[in-house]
């Protein structure tokens, strides 16, 4: 113990395991002896832009507001350690956190810009956050598993507007959409997009919306999503659109219901007339979209943000 008449503090070197803290108050700590912390074993495989390859290691203590926490630090920490800290960088993050008896978490991002190392390790901390808060009996999280690619500059575009080989299709028919973006450099580039109109569509006229993941589902029913177990929630989570990719949308307008955070589209007049008669009130929203099929576009050179759309007129 070093004596301080502002701030006295401790300095410790570790050895062995002996045991647990599990609290740490300003008069002392408390732990037990002979019991080992949960740990979560984390590995990190990290390329770096100069193409040196480093393998990581770690363990991070569980605990439901520790584990996201110094997961988060520990991440950058890394990145930071094998790469500059100022300037703007694009990092490609890919991996999985593995749960006891579910399908794994997949992470699979691109981050461009000068906060991309703060943006990489939030990305991993914030849906292990989601699990621990969730507070499932059943969860356990048995490991951490990332590869991280990192490259000098940014790589950044905004998608400015788009066009369309022809204004009617058919059911079944395939339509080229030239979608065109520019970089924060003013460059402009143009990326081919086939887009497929399913069979069985109805005539009339469709909207094709090509938009980045928050932009595409910024007022889905997932947005009021509430998991009912801890597959549910996994399923979710792996089903969220990324916001440094494209994804083609085709909806039409018609008449259906939200409720709770399932979407009921194009209801005969006799359901929507139960669902929203006036003795009852509140859980139940219109919605006037139905989504006729959705499509990830192949991720370009750049991450592109932004959103436009276009209408079709579907004919025999």
């Amino acid at each position: 113990v070093i004596p301080n008449v502002n701030n006295s503090f401790k300095m410790a070197v570790p050895t062995e395991m002996v045991g647990t803290m599990t609290q740490d108050r300003a008069t002392g700590v408390f732990g037990k002896l002979g019991q080992a912390p949960k740990m979560i074993p984390v590995t990190l495989n990290l390329e770096t832009s100069r193409g040196k390859k480093e393998t990581l290691n770690y363990e991070i203590a569980r605990d439901e507001f520790l584990t996201p926490l110094l997961l988060n630090i520990t991440i950058y920490n890394s990145l930071t350690a094998q790469e500059r800290s100022i300037g703007e960088s694009t990092i490609m993050i890919a991996g999985e956190i593995a749960v006891r008896g579910q399908a794994p978490v997949k992470i699979d991002r691109r981050f461009s810009s000068g906060q991309a190392s703060q943006s990489a390790a939030g990305a991993v901390a914030l849906p292990v956050n989601n699990l621990m808060r969730s507070r499932f009996d059943e969860l356990e999280i048995t490991g951490i598993k990332l590869d991280l690619t990192t490259y000098d500059g940014s790589k950044t575009a905004a998608l400015e507007r788009m066009s369309v080989d022809r204004a009617e299709v058919k059911a079944g028919d395939t339509v080229e959409i030239q979608a065109f973006a520019r970089t924060n450099s003013g460059r402009v580039f143009m990326q081919r997009i086939p887009v497929t109109i399913p069979a069985g569509t109805p005539e009339g006229e469709v909207t094709i919306k090509i938009g980045d993941g928050a932009s595409i589902q910024k007022d889905d029913a997932i947005q009021k999503f509430i998991p009912r177990d801890l597959s549910d929630l996994i399923g979710t989570m792996n089903k969220l659109k990324m916001p440094d990719r494209l994804y083609a949308r085709i909806f039409r307008t018609t008449t259906g219901v939200l409720v709770g955070s399932s979407e009921m589209p194009n209801l005969p007049p006799s359901m929507l007339a139960t669902l929203n008669n006036n003795r009852m009130t509140g859980g139940v929203s219109p919605v006037t979209q139905t989504v006729v099929s959705e499509v990830e576009i192949a991720p370009a050179e750049f991450v592109i943000s932004g959103e436009q759309t276009l209408k079709l007129m579907v004919v025999r």
